[in-house]
């Protein structure tokens, strides 16, 4: 099972990859659909976190994926909202992915599942979607 996730994880990372060049940003709505969609980032990260023993390998990399796509946001421009808040957001949301990663490549179980909850808690993402959807 974890040889699956971490499979599942790595064809993700392939795809953001893939599909992002230094001048090209993945779109709003893909980055979304790779975080928050259906087997998205916060499906594996979640369970694995959430196991009696995580699987770090496969939170890492999908925690670089979440940063690599977190990272896309700031480079796109919202429907509506400030220019100033859509970067103020989007700074806070890498951090957070960033906070992920870190915790992940030291197996460090606290501070993962709290740069989690910043990433899936309802005051982040209402937060964005509220101002800029």
């Amino acid at each position: 099972m974890k040889l699956w996730k971490a499979g599942v994880a790595g064809v993700l990372a392939v795809a953001l990859v893939a599909v992002t060049t230094a001048d090209e940003a993945l779109k709003i709505k893909d980055v979304m659909k790779a975080a928050y969609g259906k087997g998205g980032l916060k499906t594996t990260v979640g369970k694995e976190l959430k196991a009696k023993s995580p699987d770090w390998d496969a939170v890492a990399t999908q925690a670089k994926t979440w940063v690599s796509a977190s990272e896309s946001l700031g480079k796109n421009t919202p429907p509506k909202g400030t220019a100033e808040s859509w970067k103020e957001k989007c700074e806070a949301y890498v951090k957070a992915a960033k906070d992920l990663e870190a915790a992940a490549g030291k197996k460090d179980l606290k501070a993962a599942n709290a740069a989690f909850a910043v990433l899936t808690n309802g005051k982040t993402c209402g937060g964005c979607h509220g101002s800029h959807k």
